[in-house]
Protein backbone atom coordinates (compact mmCIF):
# COMPACT_ATOMS: atom_id res chain seq x y z
CA UNK A 1 0.00 0.00 0.00
CA UNK A 2 0.81 3.55 -0.32
CA UNK A 3 0.42 6.36 1.32
CA UNK A 4 0.56 9.87 0.59
CA UNK A 5 -0.01 12.64 2.06
CA UNK A 6 -0.15 17.08 2.31
CA UNK A 7 -1.75 20.15 2.42
CA UNK A 8 -2.42 20.19 -1.68
CA UNK A 9 -4.50 23.29 -1.11
CA UNK A 10 -7.34 22.50 -3.61
CA UNK A 11 -10.15 24.07 -2.16
CA UNK A 12 -12.25 24.00 -5.07
CA UNK A 13 -12.85 20.37 -5.32
CA UNK A 14 -15.50 17.71 -3.88
CA UNK A 15 -13.83 14.70 -2.90
CA UNK A 16 -16.66 12.98 -2.41
CA UNK A 17 -17.20 12.52 -6.49
CA UNK A 18 -14.88 11.57 -9.24
CA UNK A 19 -16.57 14.35 -11.13
CA UNK A 20 -15.25 17.61 -11.91
CA UNK A 21 -17.26 20.43 -12.82
CA UNK A 22 -14.73 22.41 -15.15
CA UNK A 23 -17.17 25.37 -14.50
CA UNK A 24 -16.43 25.77 -10.82
CA UNK A 25 -13.00 24.82 -10.26
CA UNK A 26 -9.88 26.04 -11.48
CA UNK A 27 -7.66 24.05 -14.30
CA UNK A 28 -4.99 22.94 -11.85
CA UNK A 29 -7.51 21.33 -9.59
CA UNK A 30 -8.41 19.14 -12.23
CA UNK A 31 -5.77 18.06 -13.49
CA UNK A 32 -4.96 17.16 -9.98
CA UNK A 33 -7.99 15.31 -9.45
CA UNK A 34 -7.80 13.55 -13.16
CA UNK A 35 -4.03 12.59 -11.96
CA UNK A 36 -5.48 11.23 -8.66
CA UNK A 37 -7.86 9.03 -10.49
CA UNK A 38 -5.78 8.23 -12.83
CA UNK A 39 -3.38 6.36 -10.51
CA UNK A 40 -6.30 5.39 -8.70
CA UNK A 41 -5.57 7.21 -5.80
CA UNK A 42 -8.45 7.08 -3.06
CA UNK A 43 -8.83 10.37 -0.60
CA UNK A 44 -9.37 9.05 2.37
CA UNK A 45 -9.63 12.78 4.63
CA UNK A 46 -13.38 13.62 4.78
CA UNK A 47 -12.92 16.20 7.54
CA UNK A 48 -12.77 19.53 6.67
CA UNK A 49 -9.07 21.10 7.87
CA UNK A 50 -9.56 24.75 6.92
CA UNK A 51 -13.38 26.05 7.42
CA UNK A 52 -15.50 23.90 5.19
CA UNK A 53 -12.55 22.82 2.77
CA UNK A 54 -10.76 20.09 3.10
CA UNK A 55 -7.13 21.18 2.49
CA UNK A 56 -5.15 18.69 4.22
CA UNK A 57 -5.05 15.07 1.86
CA UNK A 58 -4.26 11.99 2.79
CA UNK A 59 -4.24 9.47 -0.55
CA UNK A 60 -3.75 5.83 -0.28
CA UNK A 61 -3.34 3.23 -3.16
CA UNK A 62 -3.88 -0.34 -2.76
CA UNK A 63 -1.24 -1.92 -5.40
CA UNK A 64 -3.97 -4.56 -6.42
CA UNK A 65 -5.17 -2.09 -8.34
CA UNK A 66 -4.59 -2.01 -12.35
CA UNK A 67 -4.40 1.48 -14.45
CA UNK A 68 -6.65 0.19 -16.78
CA UNK A 69 -5.32 2.69 -19.52
CA UNK A 70 -1.91 0.30 -19.78
CA UNK A 71 -4.15 -2.69 -20.09
CA UNK A 72 -6.04 -1.24 -23.26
Amino acid sequence: MTLTAGKFNFHDLTWNSPLVDERTVSSKSAEFRELTLNFFLEQTNIFPTRGNNILDLVFIKVPMQKNLKHVL
